[in-house]
């Protein structure tokens, strides 16, 4: 009797493994190894008979047929047949192994991985960027064509490295992309798809991976004439075609919101008497994701509000300036005058929120017609962020204002200068200047 009948099918595949490892590391009677091989296969098969989903019958001429599982075909099945019972049963098990193999491709693997595993614990945004980041530096590469159980912790290296050098990957960039191969492989060892994890205390060491350039005022926020010109437009653009969405990006001049905080603001979260406003909810984004016949599909872009909840749990409350109440008290003002009913600060005039999308498409027409630097929403952030700083306000302060828990991100990517050139000239020149002059 066959003393391995009772194993699963993933037990005799591990079991098969180890057998391989000893056949391989020690000197032993030939016989005795692929008698033990012989045994295992031997029950494997027996169980992939007996736990494959399939029928098996035998029509009128004696032919032997069996419906096999095929995602591929309308109705999830294809036909085997064979002359004999043996022959059939053969070219099932043959079926099974090429199920098998194709189920452990990378890119296989990979689009059930993220679909059904890591979707169930991480938020859609990082979802579609584990895809987005797939989809430019694995999709088509030869690594995206070989069975995990074939991967090597040297094939993940030199992949890689071919890609830093050919992309110039950031560190971050770098993080990102390794991420799909931790979490990945990391699960094919939970489940036993593989014995040892390739990407475990995997380093890299190369000299090509791209410092980002350090970024400037010039770029990351509006200098004091930028926001002057720029917010007179906005307001007379508003005060003569009254779009909702111009009141919101001057608000945002004052506060200095994420764009998903304020594009959600609704009017409960405002009080007059106390002069402050409440952020407690952000927009999120994504396209939301499905397995369908082993392809990744991706649907429309879904914008959902996340009650009580913004980035990084940074749910605070920021006072109002006085203009800060004007355009509010105006918005309030325009929806009762066209009779808009809505819970939101700045809506539509069918009473829904207006997405983040919209306001980057605006504000960057806007910087068109008074002739400056496109930029976006969260460029605004980052001045009124910066004139705080400007004013002598501490880090502490405006850390408690823009939501911010750690203090070297605001100080590095927050706080630039909202002085024009000429001005920084003769900042630069008066600080440095003795009084001496020279005789002609």
């Amino acid at each position: 009797m066959n003393e391995y009948l009772n194993y699963t099918i993933e037990e005799l595949d591990k079991a098969l493994n180890d057998l391989s490892s000893v056949g391989n590391s020690l000197i032993l009677i030939g016989t005795d190894v692929g008698k033990q091989r012989e045994l295992l296969m031997n029950a494997k098969n027996t169980k992939i008979l007996e736990t494959y989903p399939i029928r098996i019958w035998q029509t009128a001429d004696g032919t032997w047929k069996a419906h096999v599982p095929d995602e591929t075909k309308d109705r999830k099945r294809k036909l085997l047949q064979g002359k004999t019972k043996e022959n059939l049963e053969n070219r099932i098990l043959e079926n099974y192994k090429k199920h098998c193999d194709e189920r452990l491709l990378f890119k296989n693997y990979f689009a059930n991985w993220l679909i059904n595993h890591k979707k169930k614990t991480y938020l859609e945004g990082t979802i579609n960027r584990n895809l987005t980041d797939y989809e430019n530096y694995v999709q088509g590469t030869p690594i995206d064509s070989m069975r995990i159980t074939e991967i090597t912790t040297l094939d993940i290296k030199n992949f890689l490295n071919d890609i830093i050098n050919k992309h110039h990957l950031t560190e971050k960039g770098l993080s990102n992309l390794r991420s799909i191969f931790n979490g990945m492989f990391q699960h094919a060892c939970e489940v036993g798809d593989v014995q040892k994890d390739p990407t475990y205390n995997l380093k890299i060491v190369n000299s090509n991976i791209r410092v980002p350039k350090k970024k400037t005022g010039k770029t990351e926020v509006f200098n004091e004439k930028e926001s002057y010109l720029l917010t007179e437009y906005i307001f007379k653009n508003y005060l003569e075609i009254q779009p909702m969405i111009s009141l919101a990006i001057l608000l945002n001049f004052q506060l200095g919101l994420r764009v998903g905080e304020l594009c959600t603001l609704k009017k409960s979260d405002v009080s007059f008497e106390d002069r402050e406003i409440i952020i407690q909810r952000t927009e999120r984004s994504y396209r939301p994701l499905e397995l369908v016949d082993g392809k990744i599909v991706k649907h429309k872009t879904v914008y959902e509000i996340a009650e009580g909840e913004t980035k990084c749990k940074s749910n605070r409350i920021i006072f109002l300036s006085d203009e800060a109440i004007l355009i509010i008290k105006e918005s309030l003002k325009y929806q009762e005058e066209h009779n808009i009913e809505s819970e939101f600060l700045f809506p539509h005039t069918s009473g829904e929120h207006i997405i983040r999308d919209r306001y980057n498409e605006i504000l960057e027409h806007y910087c068109k017609k008074v002739s400056i630097k496109r930029k976006s929403i969260h460029k605004t952030r980052k001045t009124v962020l910066t004139k705080l700083f400007e004013s002598g306000m501490g880090l502490d302060e405006i850390m408690k204002i823009s939501g911010h828990r750690n203090k070297q991100t605001l100080i590095e990517y927050y706080l630039y200068s909202t002085k024009t050139q000429e001005k920084e000239r003769e900042r630069f020149s008066k600080a440095l200047s003795t009084g001496r002059t020279f005789s002609s």
